[in-house]
């Protein structure tokens, strides 16, 4: 279409406004299944063109997330979808306004104005011991040494498990300012921590009623001093009850992960899991199907100990993600056993580490679009000649 544009010096305004109808057009073809089906327009990703008389085209995008290769994800497919309608490489620019997309400050309905959060994710599932608190705490790793600023908030009240997971001693602490008192997490390796299990002596029992336990919950919502995330992720504990419930009202959740295995049992609790979020009208990011297999160290033979499909079947029932299937690894194992998540982020290396960083990338994809506002491209596409 715009060969015979090539050669020309400066473009006329009726070719500046036709490359800029096609650039339109690229982009609004260009639609991704973790998005819910919506293209870049859609979730506010682009947030500006530029046509200039030069024939240069230049694409302003906003993604509200700290991980690069997302970014740079979705400036590829930008370029290579403009490539291929024939544009030439060197007369595309697109550019990101990095320091806009570290931060979305979530208004916080308990007041919080010591913390500025731009997602929160909550993992959930329906039962106990699917491995939600671990996937929970090696996402946090990930994301962390990919650069974003993490919180973790451990909401089991009655079965903390992240304490345990990255080792964590010592109690929380509190400080003065302003005439109120803030909680104060806990500082390791980067990532930031609030748990009722560095409230209480290791082998308490916590044996609260439903008052105590909201009471708690608005504390955590109203007075940690988390200061600037990009991301805190909720380690719910398992079920439909109070917890959710507060933490639904008390925080404004950009969306849930839902974890199950794959046997029935699990499923069947899972399935009520999802109908919650539905009813107090949180996003679901996705289904985690864990404990998908087990390879054999000795012969490599596979074995499904738990059945198979229970993740998929609720990600059909319920047209949501599936975010994927994680076998049973040692490594994982290891690494949280040890109290250090970070060696298996660290290394770089191997499957536990390849779904790790895949399953992050996928949510922080997802949660981004979520908070990212819906545009008319009208409202923000520009033409500039120079």
């Amino acid at each position: 279409m715009f060969e015979s544009l090539r050669f020309k010096k400066k473009l006329e305004k009726s070719e500046i406004q036709a490359r800029l109808d096609l650039v339109c057009k690229i982009i609004t073809n260009l639609v991704d299944s973790e998005l819910r089906g919506l293209n870049y327009f859609q979730v506010g990703f682009v947030k500006n063109i530029d046509v200039r008389d030069s024939g240069q085209i230049e694409v302003s995008t906003d993604i509200p997330t700290p991980l690069h290769e997302i970014r740079e994800h979705v400036e590829d497919r930008i370029r290579s979808a403009l490539v291929r309608e024939g544009i030439r490489l060197k007369d595309i620019k697109i550019s990101t306004d990095k320091d806009a997309n570290l931060f979305r400050p979530a208004k916080r309905s308990g007041g919080n104005a010591n913390s500025s959060i731009t997602n929160i994710i909550a993992f959930s599932s329906g039962k106990g011991g699917v491995g939600k608190s671990s996937l929970t705490g090696l996402t946090a790793a990930y994301l962390s040494r990919a650069g974003a600023r993490v919180g973790i908030l451990d909401a089991d009240i009655y079965g903390p498990s992240v304490p345990r997971i990255f080792g964590l001693e010592g109690q929380l602490r509190s400080m003065e300012k302003d005439g109120k008192s803030w909680i104060l997490p806990i500082e390791k390796d980067g990532l930031k921590f609030v748990s009722v299990g560095s409230m209480v002596p290791k082998d308490s029992a916590i044996v609260w009623r439903g008052p105590m336990l909201h009471k708690l919950l608005t504390q955590f919502s109203s007075d940690v001093d988390w200061g600037d995330l990009d991301y805190l992720l909720i380690d719910l504990p398992p079920g439909t009850g109070d917890v959710a419930l507060s933490l639904a009202q008390l925080f404004p959740i950009t969306g849930s992960v839902v974890v199950t295995s794959p046997q029935a049992a699990s499923v069947e609790d899972v399935r009520k899991e999802v109908v919650m979020w539905k009813q107090l009208n949180v996003p679901i990011l996705g289904i985690v199907e864990n404990f998908v297999d087990f390879e054999c160290d000795s012969c490599g033979e596979k074995t499904k100990l738990f059945g198979s499909g229970g993740g998929q079947f609720l990600a059909q029932r319920f047209d949501l993600e599936f975010l994927m299937g994680i076998p049973m690894l040692p490594a994982i194992q290891k690494s949280l056993d040890l109290g250090n998540p970070y060696e298996l982020i660290k290394n770089k290396t191997g499957l536990a580490y390849s779904l790790i960083r895949e399953f992050s990338n996928k949510i922080s994809k997802i949660s981004a679009g979520l908070i990212a506002e819906n545009r008319d491209p009208k409202e923000f596409i520009t033409l500039e000649s120079n």
